[in-house]
């Protein structure tokens, strides 16, 4: 385990030294959470979800392929990353978009239900066209501010941990999220039900980014 003071701000800088203990478990809290988020949003879920939307293989493909041409423009924001100094600053705008829009992932299948929205399909392309850039440019944000705090030195031990982590929760709440779909009959409040619970973990995940320290 990294050993360290606990203030934060001061030594999270320090290249050649182990992160605080307040931030490693901020730094692992948040990829935990996040991943229950994932998990309860993306895959196998995104996939019925897309369906009961009545995606055509069309449409399924366009929207499969969107994350990719998102990519394109990541030159673009790596180039105003770079010329922007407070990191977890740009990181936290570029984030909160993406989390506010998973409430209204949530509300989709409720406004099909009753009958409110006319054309659910096209209104949840838009939603992940926006997300998809968001999320390049949080993406590249993100990383140049982890290069910044993370010790040089000990990446390779706090990503290994992180990606252990991450991918341990992942993997259950994917299962649990499969169990829950298959327990109920009305799909459409269950996808509601689920997305408002990812979208509560996702505003959970944003809170211990917070508490991350900025670069000195």
């Amino acid at each position: 385990m990294p050993e360290g003071n606990s203030n934060a701000g001061g030594a999270a800088n320090l290249q050649n030294e182990a992160l605080p203990k307040t931030v490693y478990k901020d730094f692992l809290m948040e990829i935990a959470t996040a991943n229950v988020w994932v998990a309860s949003m993306s895959g196998p879920v995104a996939t019925g979800y897309v369906l009961l939307l009545g995606a055509s293989e069309f449409e399924f493909g366009l929207m499969a392929s969107i994350g990719s041409l998102a990519g394109i423009s990541a030159p673009v924001f790596s180039y105003f990353v770079d010329r922007f100094a407070k990191k977890k600053k740009l990181t936290l705008f570029a984030c909160l978009p993406v989390r506010l829009i998973q409430f209204l992932m949530a509300a989709i299948p409720l406004l099909i239900f009753y009958k409110i929205m006319p054309n659910p399909l096209l209104f949840y392309l838009a939603l992940v066209v926006i997300m998809s850039f968001f999320n390049v440019f949080s993406g590249q944000a993100w990383f140049s501010w982890m290069g910044e705090i993370i010790p040089a030195k000990q990446r390779g031990y706090y990503f290994g941990r992180r990606s252990f982590v991450g991918g341990a929760v992942g993997m259950i709440f994917a299962v649990i999220a499969g169990m829950f779909m298959d327990g109920f009959s009305n799909k459409h409040f269950a996808f509601s039900s689920l997305f408002l619970f990812g979208s509560i973990f996702s505003m959970i995940a944003y809170y211990y980014f917070t508490r991350l320290p900025e670069a000195k």
